[in-house]
């Protein structure tokens, strides 16, 4: 079906980041663009990661980011553009063009690591015309300068990862309206390969645990890597991070990957919490978890419950890869020993997961469920869907209806 004209189609911009570390800032300002190379075909710049963090795609390594957007630009009724605030000279370019657009989007880089870019903009969008939606990276860092940024620039509609509920209580001083807007799978990129999967048990990622006040992740992944082969498991355990090609490529080797939800059970709008366990860290770089703990969680204010499924929990499932997980929530969106393989917090029922996990036929039934089930309303496609119907139904202008979703 050919494409509705230009005309027709909701203009869209969408804003990112390549970074925003000063040095990633000067880089892509002062060379406009020239320096770097976010292209994954310039093979030279993106393959070693550390010319990749000078001079090309940044967040390569933070692989959802890249699909949210290839998401914006496969939706046939938006006509989307790109600005990368990075390049503040691109950025500037684009502020008498904001009121060109129909709907404007601060994408998870743009307000994720830091906001002084965006803080330091934000009357720019005020006056606008279109609908201003705010994606909110790393949601649990920096939640006072996001906010800020919210209500300082007017936003329409807050995309949230959290659940609703939480969600709704942290945002309630916005007059922004909270939309639900977990990751989600993108087939295109994570699907079923053929070949031979040699690894039972994989896991690539970061521990952080001092960073959020519990443990659990850090305990399913320790056991695995310590007395994994003791239960005649070949364990592959890394702490590292992928670009998207290597991960989705790992994911093929491995019959299972291990995790928990992502977030803490410590979210508060100010990062009081965060804050001072990472200034404990800073000041203490060999503190015990149960020092931090007990200096800056033991002690802090009521917080709200923040973990929720992340894009870690869809990728597995495009690639029929069965996840051994502790049980969780997951936003309502996986159910336990129905999606995964679920453990309990202090790992009482490991014996048993590792059991179901060596059962082939009961791993496959795990792994078509949950496949089935993400088809039909988790991928990417489905999140941009209901934000167009989401935005514009609430401004009183019907968007025009998707295609229907075929599995890829």
């Amino acid at each position: 079906m050919p494409l509705p004209p230009m005309s027709d189609r909701i203009r869209t911009l969408l804003l990112e980041a390549n970074g925003t570390h000063w040095a990633a800032v000067c880089i892509d300002t002062l060379g406009q663009g020239a320096f770097t190379r976010r292209d994954d075909k310039v093979s030279w710049v993106n393959r070693s990661r550390m010319i990749r963090k000078l001079f090309g795609d940044r967040y390569a390594d933070a692989s959802y980011m890249a699909d949210w957007r290839d998401a914006f630009y496969a939706d046939r009724r938006l006509a989307v553009q790109t600005c990368n605030i990075t390049n503040l000279f691109e950025y500037r370019n684009y502020r008498p063009k904001i009121q060109d657009y129909d709907l404007i989007v601060v994408l998870h880089s743009a307000a994720g690591d830091r906001m002084a870019i965006l803080q330091h903009t934000a009357a720019w969008f005020q006056g606008r015309r279109g609908k201003l939606a705010m994606f909110i990276g790393n949601e649990y860092d920096l939640l006072k300068e996001k906010i800020a940024f919210a209500k300082s620039a007017g936003a329409d509609f807050i995309c949230t990862q959290l659940p609703l509920a939480t969600a709704r209580q942290l945002y309630s001083e916005c007059s922004a309206e909270v939309i639900s807007m977990p990751h989600a799978l993108n087939p295109r990129v994570y699907r079923e390969r053929p070949g031979t999967r040699t690894v039972d048990v994989g896991f690539v990622g970061d521990l952080y645990e001092r960073l959020i006040g519990d443990r659990e992740r850090t305990d399913i992944v320790q056991f695995f890597d310590r007395r994994g082969a003791e239960h005649g498991l070949r364990c592959d355990i890394r702490a590292e991070r992928m670009p998207r090609d290597a991960w989705a490529a790992f994911l093929n080797s491995c019959r299972s990957v291990i995790g928990a939800e992502s977030g803490t059970y410590y979210l508060q709008p100010n990062s009081e919490a965060l804050n001072c366990a990472k200034s404990y860290v800073r000041r203490q770089p060999g503190a015990s978890f149960d020092d931090v703990h007990r200096e800056c969680f033991a002690r802090t204010a009521p917080a709200l419950n923040g973990k929720a499924v992340s894009s870690r929990h869809f990728e597995p499932i495009g690639t029929k890869t069965c996840q051994v997980l502790i049980e969780g929530l997951y936003n309502g969106i996986l159910e336990a020993d129905t999606h995964y393989i679920a453990v309990k917090r202090d790992l009482s029922n490991i014996e048993d997961a590792i059991s179901r996990l060596k059962d082939g036929e009961y791993r496959k039934r795990i792994v078509d469920t949950a496949y089935a089930h993400v088809l039909t309303a988790h991928t990417y496609d489905h999140r941009i869907a209901h934000l167009v119907d989401s935005v514009f139904s609430a401004t009183g202008v019907a968007a025009p209806l998707p295609d229907t979703f075929t599995s890829l």
